[in-house]
């Protein structure tokens, strides 16, 4: 697990909705969680992720039916790994990654037992976990085992919150004969929550405590003990009070390392909805008439395979494959997967084949340059001092249709990890004429997060209200293209890459990593190459190669991994645009005969090719393509996300975006992304582009969210908000906090609630206390997140 297992202090925030679909439909009653997110939540996020993990491993489900399969979601239980901190990088190849990223699951198979003698005895539940994580710091996950024991007494009530639980859990490294970690997380019969967590790490015993009491069904108080590491490898221990009522949140500094506090301030926040801003993991689509959850025509499956003997199971989706890491380094072509139909059922055999990149074909629609006013852009500018550009490289620009000037407000800065957008001292700007001026022969392309890519042609530089085909900015609409339909040669100009080029770029990370990264430093963001330079792509079943090789990315080591962590290319490689015919790149007469280059990506437009391909391949899962086929031949075809289309409202609130209609991609129920943002200053509840705090990132926020609302909360399948409507509904997120003054009336806890509870061992030590060796379950999954199969 990222946070070593289980989770953190969350106030739900719920929404009432009045719906015209009908009241017992799912849109009417599908919950919406929205968690209160705060410093303090970095030392209680393991409590949180234990309650959701635990939650959705279905004991319950199964109850009195003997040892069964499970698989959780980790990444939907993972809250902090949620909150994304920092600058995003907003280019077509980050956004791709990040959202294949956000919407590939994992799953983690576990073992577990539920019983109950009958309705007024206490439900027991055995849980068996595997986990792994680099323990050492060594660069190797360290495999390792948590046994949990957890007694059910009562369900919550309104005198209860949480009812009445206790949970033991017991974690030992594999082949360690020593305990690793050991914990309780309880609700006592006074309805407090009570969680002691302690564990060996790189020499220190670090444990936390938390004791949290709801007094009314809004109001309540808490401590905290946080073992937090500051620039040390010996952490300072941290002890925090808090409370809350409706309104209003609290938290205060009580001591470090058990003397005075270094900041006794009490800090308050206001905890309605309205005053924060939130943050959506999570939005569901419904059918507008119905309040249907909509779905895609194709979802995933569970499927199981065999290695070295052992039966594995996992998920297969459009994204991909998922089973743990081991499982997937074993997976080649040919290998068999078979879906898991449930207990008793045989599923159909399929097999595997594995392309290393990604084909997508690209048609374009054309919008004016008036209604990109004011949106932010990333593209790369050569260096040009008639325009004020000193240093060729990647920028943050905006049209001002006010001013009728583009403004250039960031530029890429390559010295932090992962490189982020600096805002410069002073905008660089010119007019469309100085452009024109300087580049008659040439538009300009870029990228906007939520909008899609798009191309500026002179035209539109020449006449920024037209929206004629040709004449206008190029809007580009990307699908992925089945293997059956690969052409069997392109043609490329710009950022080409091969295998011998991803190799040489890799090579050189243990070094200066090359300027021109992955890519032929011909082709690399330049406008134009001669006939010598262009790229042959042929198709080689799932891949395309580049002399007699395919051109796809190895697996990387660690250190490989780390290190192109600090690059702008670990999302993998993009190519320009791909034709099946070189004369749909071939540059105006004139630039040929004052460059002697031949061939220009951009001159797709001057002779109107509106569509075009490119090929992506990169060292992720989500990165490659993987195929299943069933034994009629046949390929499964996954539904790939469907594009959608929200109207933003008008208003300062919502930025650059206001008025605009912008793109989104909806990945499966509860997965839509694409949503633009930047950081969020918690501290003085603005958005800022200063994105460091001096020791970490500030939050990285939607610039809006979509409301629970029939008329606003709404989005379409084409442009101009046409096509088919469908409803949105937040499912889940967190609401940063807007700081208030200290109204006074907050109780906070105190130190004397910590608890003290000694600690039961269920592990292999535990002796009677021992819930046993992971059992063997050879028959299907029972539970997939929480669903019985």
């Amino acid at each position: 697990m990222k946070k070593l297992i289980f989770f953190t202090i969350i106030l739900s925030l719920p929404f009432i909705v009045f719906s015209a679909v009908p009241s017992d439909s799912k849109y009417s009653t599908d919950g919406t969680n929205i968690f209160l997110e705060d410093p303090l939540n970095d030392a209680t996020d393991q409590p949180n992720m234990i309650l959701c993990f635990m939650g959705n491993v279905g004991v319950d489900l199964m109850l009195n039916q003997g040892n069964f399969k499970a698989l959780v979601n980790e990444a939907l239980c993972d809250q902090g790994g949620r909150t994304k901190s920092g600058p995003q990088s907003s280019d077509a190849n980050a956004a791709a990654g990040q959202s294949a990223q956000a919407s590939a699951p994992e799953y983690i198979e576990v073992i577990g037992n539920g019983s109950r003698v009958d309705n007024d005895s206490d439900m027991i539940g055995k849980v068996w976990v595997p986990m792994s994580n680099d323990m050492d710091q060594d660069g190797t996950d360290d495999p390792m085992t948590i046994y949990t024991n957890t007694t059910v007494t009562a369900s919550p009530s309104s005198s209860l919150p949480y009812g009445v639980f206790k949970m033991d859990y017991t974690v030992l490294l594999d082949g360690s004969a020593d305990n690793l970690m050991q914990g309780i997380l309880q609700a006592n019969a006074e309805g407090a929550l009570v969680w002691i967590d302690s564990m060996q790490m790189m020499g220190n015993t670090i444990t936390n405590k938390l004791y949290l009491q709801k007094t009314s069904a809004t109001v309540g108080k808490g401590v905290i003990q946080w073992p937090k590491f500051e620039q040390s490898e010996v952490p300072n221990l941290y002890v925090y009070s808090f409370g809350y009522d409706a309104d209003t949140y609290c938290r205060s500094e009580i001591s470090k390392n058990g003397q005075a506090a270094s900041d006794d301030t009490v800090y308050c926040y206001d905890t309605r909805k309205a005053q924060g801003i939130r943050e959506i993991f999570r939005y569901g689509l419904y059918d507008s008439t119905t309040g249907a959850r909509h779905n895609l025509s194709q979802g995933g499956f569970p499927v199981t395979t065999t290695v070295t003997g052992t039966k594995a199971f996992g998920f297969a989706n459009f994204w991909g494959v998922h089973f743990p890491d081991t499982v997937i380094a074993a997976l080649a072509n040919g290998s068999v997967l078979t879906r898991d139909r449930g207990p008793n059922a045989t599923g159909e055999s399929y097999t595997l084949s594995i392309g290393g990149m990604k084909l997508k074909k690209v048609t374009t629609a054309h919008v004016s340059l008036d209604s990109l006013d004011s949106l932010t852009m990333n593209t790369y500018f050569d260096s040009n001092n008639t325009l004020g550009i000193s240093a060729s490289g990647e920028y943050q620009f905006n049209y001002d249709k006010t001013n009728d000037r583009f403004e250039i407000t960031h530029a890429r800065n390559y010295n932090t990890q992962p490189p982020t957008d600096s805002k410069l001292g002073t905008a660089i700007t010119f007019t469309r004429a100085q452009w024109l001026s300087e580049y008659p022969t040439q538009g300009k392309g870029g990228y906007i997060r939520g909008f899609g890519s798009v191309y500026i042609t002179k035209q539109a530089m020449t006449t920024p209200s037209s929206t004629t085909a040709n004449e206008a900015v190029f809007l580009e609409t990307e699908v992925n293209v089945k293997p059956a339909d690969y052409p069997a040669t392109l043609y490329c100009v710009q950022n080409c890459f091969s295998a011998a080029t991803v190799s040489a770029f890799l090579t050189s990370l243990s070094g200066t990593p090359l300027s021109y990264g992955p890519y032929t430093e011909a082709t690399y963001r330049q406008g134009s190459v001669d006939t010598s330079e262009v790229i042959t792509y042929t198709k080689n079943n799932l891949n395309y190669q580049v002399s007699a090789t395919d051109a796809i990315w190895p697996t990387l080591s660690t250190a490989q991994t780390d290190a192109i962590g600090g690059t702008d290319h670990r999302w993998g490689t993009r190519t320009g645009a791909l034709v099946t015919d070189l004369s749909s790149v071939a540059c105006p007469a004139d630039h040929t005969e004052a460059t002697g280059d031949e061939y220009c990506e951009w001159a797709l437009r001057n002779n109107n090719v509106s569509t075009f391909y490119r090929i992506s391949s990169g060292y992720q899962r989500w990165d490659k393509k993987w195929l299943l086929t069933d034994a009629s031949g046949d390929i499964v075809d996954f539904s790939e996300p469907t594009p959608v289309y929200y109207q933003v409202p008008t208003g300062a609130a919502y930025g650059d975006y206001s008025a605009e209609e912008i793109g989104l991609d909806y990945n499966s129920f509860g997965s839509l992304h694409g949503f633009p943002g930047s950081c969020y200053n918690t501290s003085t509840g603005v958005f800022t582009d200063n994105c460091w705090t001096g020791s970490n990132w500030y939050p990285w926020v939607s610039r809006f969210d979509i409301p629970v609302n029939e008329t606003t909360g709404v989005v379409y399948t084409a442009r101009g908000q046409t096509g088919t409507k469908y409803l949105v509904r937040q499912l889940e997120g967190v609401v940063y906090l807007a700081p208030v003054a200290n109204p006074g009336n907050i109780t906070l806890g105190d130190a004397s609630l910590l608890p003290t509870d000694s600690f039961t061992d269920v592990g292999p030590n535990g002796g009677d206390n021992y819930i046993g060796a992971k059992p063997t379950v050879d028959g299907s999954v029972s539970v997939i997140h929480g669903v019985k199969q």
